[in-house]
């Protein structure tokens, strides 16, 4: 959203890119030394290169893009069609935890591995747990 924000279009990608203070190609922004292969036999330390610090002043949308990242990571709800919910608590009804005999039910229309089924039926508890889902 910020960087649409900021996007003018009647730039090309790496002007914007540019102006917005952000790298277009990861391999370019930052150097790699290499200094040789390794040989097999003889076991030595391992070299860390630094970051290198950037000598262009960062813009605003960078400013606002690592506020966004400090605040770490922000789960979505998901959210389960009503139908599969009728159809993963029928299946449960029947099968209980038999999650081999639900991938073999003929009401398995979608063909889905018991696997899957045990995956959604697990989703589908912690959402009814979690006061997500009311049945």
């Amino acid at each position: 959203k910020i960087i649409s924000n900021n996007w003018d279009k009647k730039k090309t990608v790496k002007e914007n890119f540019s102006d917005i203070g952000l790298a277009l190609s990861s391999n370019k922004s930052i150097k790699i030394h290499r200094r040789g292969a390794p040989s097999s036999n003889s076991l030595e330390k391992m070299e860390v290169d630094q970051p290198l610090e950037s000598s262009k002043p960062t813009t605003k949308v960078v400013q606002e893009l690592e506020v966004i990242a400090a605040q770490g990571n922000q789960t979505t709800k998901r959210h389960i069609a009503p139908g599969e919910v009728a159809f993963l608590k029928d299946l449960m009804d029947t099968h209980g935890d038999n999650y081999k005999a639900m991938a073999r039910d003929k009401r398995n229309r979608y063909q889905q591995t018991a696997r899957e089924l045990e995956r959604k039926c697990k989703n589908l508890m912690k959402a009814i747990s979690d006061g997500t889902i009311h049945i």
